[in-house]
């Protein structure tokens, strides 16, 4: 040994041949707090025994040089002890850690007493604990603790005392608790918002309440949402900012707690939530959106099968699924009333189920507006429903295809947006940020706002569905003159982007700049393929204004298209009366 060594040990020592270092034997110090120690025949021991509960046994020829602290000595044929002085103590160090200084309790009471204690050159022999100085009990291991009971009301000291095994001790700082009598709880109601209100999403909602304690005061008042807790209010007045609420019904209430932790619960109020327009959402989390199934989450209402899934999306990292079900599943929200706009704007991502009619096929259903994807082969079209105002109307195709799976759905995520102008009552379709179809007429004009949207799903195959937007706003582009055309498209074609002249013909070619502009045409051209056929006359008769064809003779008649346009006839039709009365004639020259 090499020291000063403290060597600090739980179980009984045996000691065989030398220990410690014969010419320092101050070096070693053993302690052993409950066990003993044993030096065997001709063995020695060069340093200092400290085990106050234990005993030192010292056979045949064997020796301590040192000293020794023991319960009980034992020395056989010719073993001695040979007294050194011991090197001088330290105390110990010892602190309670429980209960808190000043903390309060409920007649009777009972008190866990925890204390922490170490020493600096040995070992804790034993921490006792004392109650307004009287010993209350204590420990020998730790963790040192006590526990106290049927404490009476009125004030209370505790303090600690540990002892190390060379019987040095050390108190701690007292402790003082309050121990109260019957405690009366405490009352709270909540003063805002009332009951029944109703408010617009996104909502911030400020909870209010009023609490008071008869025989005390109030340490917190928490607020609730149904069972979830909100937030907390550590001082009067007691109000918390709630932020971030979806579309739905919740029931509000607050809790207060006096300084013995007795609580009391207001009356719950109900409040609404709308789905007030401008709104987007992608169900995602951070909206509060979970997982599972979607009836009940964000307003939703849903009948069938629908679920906020994360095994697809086309934004963020969830999406719902409209599940295949027969009758087939629908999700809608209802929007409140609004006033000053005619004009509103659906945007959405999904992948849609064909089915062989309009009638079989998923749609989406917006306030007199129908859309839907129906098969066409191993494709599907887009169809929309051209209403008559009075409640009914037929369905019409788009010519706008997507490639369907076996089962179906769509191969790929499509984007559709509705532009719907009730001060005209029709509405138009973008598919994928192109314009497919214009100016269709609503299902029913007495409708003057947007109220609702409906997804219905499919029998044959799910239905996905993401990231919706419904406001007054063009989702696609800028477009200040509302008239449905990007304004950057209008300024560089000649059209003015601060007028709403969709229904106006800047080129006199027959075809208004809405259709030029959805059919992919220059407005200010009134010969875009440059064929010297105008734009409209190719459209009315099927022929292709983005080709040059004037020389093809599209009818088969023996005139191209030119001559056809020169003498006013039909290029589409040979050798029968025309819609101008007359007649395509095929020239016939006799063989020569």
């Amino acid at each position: 040994v090499v020291g000063p060594v403290v060597v600090t040990i739980a179980k009984p020592v045996s000691i065989n041949g030398e220990w410690g270092a014969a010419s320092q034997p101050a070096w070693l110090v053993l302690n052993l707090p409950t066990s003993g120690v044993t030096l065997n025949s001709s063995s020695s021991l060069h340093g200092f025994v400290n085990t106050p509960s234990g005993g030192v046994t010292l056979n045949g020829n064997s020796r301590i040089v040192g000293a020794v602290v023991c319960d009980q000595l034992t020395l056989k044929a010719n073993a001695l002890i040979r007294g050194v002085s011991n090197p001088a103590n330290q105390s110990p160090i010892v602190a309670l850690t429980s209960p808190a200084n000043g903390a309060q309790f409920q007649a009777p009471a009972t008190i866990t007493l925890m204390a922490s204690a170490s020493d600096p050159d040995g070992a804790i022999a034993r921490v006792d604990f004392f109650h307004n100085g009287v010993l209350a009990g204590g420990a020998s291991i730790a963790p040192y603790q006590l526990i106290v009971t049927g404490l009476a009301a009125g004030s209370h000291t505790f303090t600690a005392r540990a002892t190390d095994a060379g019987g040095a001790s050390t108190d701690s700082s007292p402790v003082t608790v309050g121990v109260a009598g019957i405690n009366l709880p405490p009352s709270v109601a909540l003063t805002a918002p009332l009951p029944g209100s109703i408010f617009n999403f996104p909502a911030t909602i400020t909870l209010a309440a009023a609490a008071q304690d008869p025989d005390g005061s109030i340490t917190r008042v928490e607020f609730y949402q149904d069972k979830k807790r909100l937030g907390e209010s550590t001082q009067a007045p007691f109000n918390f900012i709630w932020t971030g609420m979806l579309p739905g019904s919740y029931a509000l209430s607050a809790r207060a707690y006096d300084g013995h932790q007795a609580a009391a619960d207001s009356v719950a109020a109900g409040v609404t939530v709308q789905a007030a327009l401008p709104y987007i959402t992608d169900f995602e989390g951070p909206e509060g959106y979970a997982l599972g199934a979607l009836d009940g989450q964000g307003g939703w209402v849903v009948s069938g099968f629908a679920t906020n899934t994360d095994q697809t999306s086309y934004a963020g990292g969830r999406a719902v699924i409209l599940a295949a079900t027969s009758p087939a599943t629908r999700i809608s929200q209802i929007f409140p009333a609004y006033s000053g706009r005619s004009l509103v704007y659906l945007d959405f991502f999904a992948r849609l189920a064909a089915g062989d009619t309009a009638a079989s096929s998923s749609e989406v259903r917006v306030e007199g507006a129908r859309l839907a994807l129906v098969r066409e082969g191993n494709e599907g079209e887009w169809q929309v429903f051209q209403g008559n105002g009075a409640g009914s109307g037929v369905w019409q195709r788009t010519g706008h295809k997507v490639a369907l799976r076996a089962d179906g759905q769509s191969v790929a995520w499509q984007r559709l947006t509705v532009r719907q102008n009730f001060a005209v009552k029709q509405w138009d379709l973008y598919a994928d940020g192109r314009m497919i179809a214009s100016d269709v007429g609503m299902i029913d004009n007495s409708a003057d706002r947007f109220s609702r949207f409906e997804v219905v799903g499919a029998t044959s195959s799910d239905v996905v569905f993401d990231h919706l937007y419904l406001g007054f706003d063009h989702p696609l582009f800028t477009d200040a003159d509302e008239d449905g055309m990007d304004d950057a498209w209008e300024s560089a074609r000649g059209l003015n982007p601060t007028i709403n002249d969709r229904s106006s013909d800047l080129d006199g070619d027959g075809l208004t700049n809405l259709r030029e502009y959805r059919l992919g045409l220059r407005p200010d051209a009134r010969d875009t393929d440059g064929d010297g056929l105008p734009d409209g006359w190719e459209v009315r008769y099927g022929l292709d204004p983005l080709r040059a064809d004037a020389t093809t003779d599209s009818d088969g008649d023996g005139q191209t298209n030119m001559q056809e346009y020169l003498l006013g006839r039909d290029p589409s039709k040979g050798a029968v009366t025309d819609i101008n009365g007359a007649v395509n004639l095929r020239l016939y020259s006799p063989a020569r």
